[in-house]
């Protein structure tokens, strides 16, 4: 189980972590879901806005076009953005018409894994994706890895010029010791 983190009464903290969503924090899915059902159901995005808004989507590093096709595995890791600029961002675009340019790089969907295990899916949010949605992920509280974790600790002591106490699953803890949290992930989020 992770745990849980609350670092409360520090107001830097929620844009502290804010910015760390570009480099990625962890969602909870079911392995063999597609990255439609993903946004809609674990994100809770609805598929209006992903029609009108999402339009880049990288799925391990390869641009997707098909959102009902590619499937999310152990270690996906999902960038989502709206339109990028220039003719590279218009190459990446979903459906662009210069899509047959990057077919040998386009994600598929034809990665196949086990289905229905829980797996944690790195979730990256760019541009008007960051903006719209980056808020409300913080506020219901992320996970991200230990060292992520460990960073956002110390830039919070660092925004505030002391040490502070967190909480983690309802126990005290000074943020000097982040060094001591060892676990792989923990999910945080910020209370004033």
């Amino acid at each position: 189980m992770i745990k849980k983190i609350i670092i409360k009464n520090i107001p830097e903290a929620a844009d502290i972590i804010f910015y760390e969503l570009q480099g990625g924090f962890y969602i909870e899915a079911l392995s063999g879901t597609t990255i439609i059902s993903f946004l809609t159901e674990s994100c809770d995005i609805p598929e209006s806005y992903i029609i009108d808004k999402i339009k880049t989507i990288f799925h391990n590093g390869n641009p997707v076009d098909d959102i009902k096709t590619v499937k999310l595995y152990e270690d996906s890791v999902l960038a989502i953005s709206g339109a990028m600029p220039g003719i590279v961002g218009a190459m990446m675009r979903i459906g662009s018409p210069y899509a047959p340019m990057r077919e040998n790089i386009t994600d598929k969907g034809s990665r196949e894994g086990v289905i229905g295990k829980t797996i944690p899916v790195k979730l990256k949010l760019f541009n008007v994706i960051l903006s719209d949605y980056g808020k409300r992920f913080t506020e219901n509280g992320v996970i991200f890895e230990r060292e992520t974790i460990h960073r956002l600790i110390r830039k919070c002591e660092s925004a505030v010029g002391k040490k502070f106490l967190i909480n983690i699953d309802n126990t005290s803890f000074e943020s000097s010791n982040v060094e001591q949290l060892t676990d792989e992930k923990y999910l945080i989020s910020s209370a004033v």
